[in-house]
């Protein structure tokens, strides 16, 4: 699709939006894999009045009810692979009024209150594409959309980016001054989530190609490199490991790519850059953020660091009263931006957690990170995962580093379990590499003479598999709380 049929098509949805009745301020739901049809729809809400309010694929039942109540969405648009995950959900209760259904399957759903449609009958019923000589860009505190975070206290709370939030957090993913028309970017993440988002963007502000694939997959990456000329992308360190876990290929180093953005990085990040041929960038952002914190080439020299505070942000280290902590002492990290709208414009519907977040004029990441004295940073842990064992703080990514140097260990995840003296206990779940045979035993003395001993893992779980989010792959780490110490958990004497 070129540029002017992706405004003409945005342009069209524009006009169906109006004709749906999404009215100013309005939000409009939506459900679909990465793809032309969803980026044309994404741009369409953009031209309209409404706010977009993208929900993770996997998302159903309660949660899913949770979301479209609570974001009182006008309008839901979902992929016809999907409608299962509406089995559960009460749509008339949630203020729904319209379903688009993107293919041709129209479930026969009981709900009077809630039209079904499908997408290419919406479109087809509105023959005309929206005038665009009466519309105007976003302003820069516009709401780009709402993008609901994960709960770790309470439910799930809605983001509202701003366009200036989405533009500065762009700019990061690729070396825009280095980039050109003739350039593409290629995507494997959802744009249910920024990170997917900003491969649209980024090429569009290099005039370039934006390629999605609708999920990662290692036996295909090189080849689609080779095949759509792209030379930027953006993944996750367990992509990268899984494709420098894969067999040699001609392709390796012989493929357009040139620029990785990678958060954080692998640890074995050089291995992957010499094998592949590329340069990588990395740097710590979230949702309500906008990279505040990158490295400054294109090649990360300090080892373990995320980068330095880039220019237009503030950043501070601080303990639990806000104090700053000295130079290499771990603290929370707050930011706040130079440049109004940069940050988020605060949580949907929740003014009081937008308070808490923003308490004492800084926003509170709930990550803890040390830096150094030329103002590398480097990121320790969430808060909520970081353990405090006989009066001692640890990182369970620490902990997780070092079991996962073991070569029949294939990945690892660390929590703290509740001890006896109101405290916590280390408890470690690995999956072992196919193939290999080792004992619980084994890895305890591998990592007896690599960790202080009150890291060591009081407890030790063999796991087939990990439970993880299905668009970045991370680890959940709330199901394996969830699990526990149990009857295969193997206790160090």
């Amino acid at each position: 699709m070129t540029y002017a049929e992706a405004h003409q098509a945005a342009l069209h949805w524009t006009a169906a939006l109006d004709a749906l009745g999404v009215t100013a301020g309005g939000t409009v739901a939506t459900m679909l894999p990465p793809g032309i049809d969803y980026t044309a729809l994404v741009l369409g809400i953009a031209w309209s009045p409404g706010v977009e309010v993208p929900i993770n694929n996997a998302a159903k039942g309660a949660l899913l009810q949770y979301i479209l109540a609570d974001s009182a969405a006008q309008v839901l648009f979902i992929h016809e692979r999907l409608l299962a995950a509406l089995d559960l959900v009460d749509l008339a209760a949630t203020g729904v009024r319209a379903v688009i259904v993107f293919g041709e399957a129209l479930p026969d759903r009981p709900e009077s209150a809630v039209s079904w449609r499908t997408a290419s009958d919406v479109l087809a019923a509105t023959p005309t594409a929206a005038d665009a000589s009466g519309l105007q860009g976003p302003r820069d505190r516009a709401i780009a959309w709402i993008m609901y975070t994960s709960g770790t206290t309470g439910q799930s709370k809605g983001v509202m980016c701003t366009w200036r939030q989405v533009r500065e957090s762009t700019a990061c993913m690729a070396p825009l001054d280095q980039m050109s028309p003739g350039d593409g970017y290629y995507s494997v993440l959802p744009l249910f989530h920024q990170a997917g988002r900003a491969a649209l963007f980024a090429a569009a502000m290099f005039e370039g190609r934006c390629v999605y694939r609708a999920s990662f997959k290692t036996d295909r990456f090189w080849s689609d490199i080779a095949e759509t000329r792209c030379t930027a992308t953006m993944m996750m360190p367990v992509m990268a490991k899984f494709l420098l876990a894969a067999p040699p290929s001609d392709l390796d180093a012989s493929t357009p790519l040139k620029y990785v953005a990678m958060v954080p990085l692998l640890p074995e990040i050089d291995a992957f850059r010499n094998r592949f041929g590329v340069t990588a960038r990395t740097g710590f952002n979230m949702t309500e953020l906008a990279m505040p914190i990158l490295t400054e080439g294109l090649d990360q020299t300090v080892a373990g660091s995320c980068g330095k505070v880039r220019d237009g942000f503030e950043c501070r280290l601080v303990d639990s009263d806000d104090q700053e902590v000295a130079i290499g002492e771990t603290g929370e990290l707050i930011v706040r931006a130079r440049e109004p709208w940069t940050l988020m414009a605060g949580y949907w519907n929740q003014p009081e957690k937008t308070v808490e977040a923003w308490r004492n004029l800084w926003f509170h990441t709930g990550d803890s990170f040390f830096r150094d004295d030329d103002g590398n940073y480097f990121y320790v842990d969430r808060l909520k995962d970081a353990l405090r064992r006989r009066g001692e703080n640890i990182s369970s990514i620490e902990v997780e580093t070092e079991i996962n140097a073991h070569p029949a260990v294939a990945e690892s995840a660390v929590i703290g379990v509740p001890a006896e003296d109101g405290e916590q206990e280390v408890m470690a779940f690995i999956r072992v590499e196919p193939g290999h045979t080792v004992t619980e035993a084994d890895v305890y003395q591998f990592l007896q003479p690599r960790l202080a001993r009150y890291m060591l893992p009081r407890y030790i779980r063999f796991i087939d598999s990990f439970p993880k989010t299905e668009a970045t792959l991370r680890i959940q780490k709330a199901k394996l709380r969830e699990i526990g110490v149990d009857g295969q958990t193997w206790e160090s004497a």
